[in-house]
């Protein structure tokens, strides 16, 4: 699972995102690092393999003007730095973050039959590669492997500049390629909305007189958490410095499993009293994760979110984030928790 972060308000969006995106990067990613900002003069975006001191070392958050914009850091999934987040599309009218996974929806043919699409329609896909063998991604017709979230980058400005609507190019891409993410977008004329699409994943916001803040973890808005929103789970939507609006996403074919199983803290702690030192993952998939249901769209991930914010809340762990080897002859970074 890779970790995002949105803002819009009056403030700088780059200096914004950078303070909540560092805090968080750790958790389940830490290995591209990206940002994509935008303002009248359209979207401003860069990503490269590495945790944040990498992205520094590359470019200035001075460069990235506006007041609404998105952060991203990925998972060890492989790739250059185009497989890094934000994924753009080629006219620069639409830039994208998600985190998640394919999950039930595992056929690849439909995410490939888009970017066949796409590529008709003139869209190119810098994330592409004939050897990616870290994970299975989409193969299009020329034989290479597409990142999916790119796939969806160029599908939504394709969408959008036939359309002009941005809801109804949100509300086909969420009824088509669907996954168990959640996914935040800013186009390049609306500089004062972010738009979301969320199937049983966690996205929070806070809103303050400076405007909203958005993170896949309440530690990007500091401690002691204040009052947020939860993005409501398999809804799409839009939020602005001071508005929340959203509308139920289609219904897949699929179960969705909207229930967090008993247990899952106390199996959380006794998996880190036997394992020190654990990543979230690790505490997800060797300690509460046997608790839930084999099949169907569940709220794992969500649920890692939540122990993991009430455990650190009650004082009764702590991490701490070390440096570990990253694509690319890079680094990343990985936030590793113990019991007090």
């Amino acid at each position: 699972m890779c970790v995002l972060c949105a803002y819009t308000g009056s403030q700088n969006a780059a200096d914004e995102l950078w303070r909540m995106g560092t805090v968080i990067e750790g958790l389940w990613s830490g290995f591209y690092t990206g940002i994509a900002t935008v303002d009248r003069h359209g979207i401003h975006d860069a990503k490269c393999c590495g945790y944040s001191k990498f992205w520094l070392d590359k470019f200035k958050l001075a460069d990235f003007p506006g007041n609404t914009g998105l952060f991203h850091s990925r998972t060890n999934s492989g790739g250059d730095d185009k497989w890094g987040h934000p994924f753009t599309g080629c006219n620069k009218k639409v830039s994208l973050v998600s985190q998640g996974n394919d999950g039930v929806f595992s056929d690849m043919s439909v995410w490939a039959d888009a970017g066949n699409r796409a590529a008709l329609k003139g869209k190119f896909f810098p994330a592409h590669s004939y050897n990616i063998p870290l994970k299975r991604y989409p193969v299009l017709s020329d034989g290479a492997k597409v990142h999916v979230s790119e796939i969806m980058a160029q599908t939504a400005e394709m969408l959008y500049e036939e359309n002009s609507d941005p809801m109804k190019t949100v509300r086909e891409i969420a009824s088509t390629l669907r996954e168990e993410g959640i996914t935040l977008l800013v186009f390049h004329d609306l500089p004062d909305k972010v738009f979301f699409i969320n199937m049983n994943q966690r996205g929070a916001v806070y809103f303050t007189d400076n405007g909203a803040y958005c993170a896949s973890s309440l530690l990007a808005f500091g401690m002691p958490f204040p009052k947020y929103t939860e993005l409501p789970m398999n809804s799409i939507g839009y939020f602005t410095a001071n508005e929340l609006f959203c509308e139920k996403m289609p219904a897949p074919d699929f179960a969705i499993i909207d229930r967090i199983p008993n247990g899952v803290l106390q199996a959380a702690v006794d998996f880190l009293k036997k394992n020190p030192g654990s990543t979230m993952a690790e505490i997800t998939d060797g300690g509460f994760g046997v608790l839930f249901p084999a099949s169907g769209i569940r709220l794992r991930s969500m649920t890692a979110h939540h122990i993991i914010e009430r455990l650190l809340a009650e004082n009764l762990i702590y991490f701490k984030n070390v440096e570990v080897d990253g694509p690319c002859g890079s680094k990343g970074l990985r936030s590793l928790f113990y019991l007090r």
